[in-house]
């Protein structure tokens, strides 16, 4: 009796489980399809050349704010437009 018992038991642990396995990796998946995206990964600018950064789903109390980590290699304005100086 005292098997039978431990096994329902196992049964029952481990179908929840799995149940829960499978709700968070499905959940982590709906996640990703919602973030905020750059419009590209990597981009080349020349000396006075210039590109537009684009963010694509943002939620409206989501807002981006665009900066250079060097000013002196490129600029980059309040709406994302990237400026070549030097390279």
């Amino acid at each position: 009796m005292k098997v039978k018992t431990f096994l329902r038991y196992f049964g029952f642990c481990l179908f929840f489980g799995l149940c829960i396995t499978l709700l968070s990796g499905r959940a982590a998946a709906f996640a990703g399809e919602n973030d905020a995206k750059l419009n590209v990964t990597d981009v080349s600018i020349t000396k006075d050349g210039s590109y537009k950064l684009k963010v694509y789903n943002l939620t409206e109390s989501q807002t981006v704010m665009y900066r250079s980590g060097d000013t002196e290699i490129a600029l980059v304005s309040k709406t994302g437009m990237v400026t070549g100086r030097s390279y």
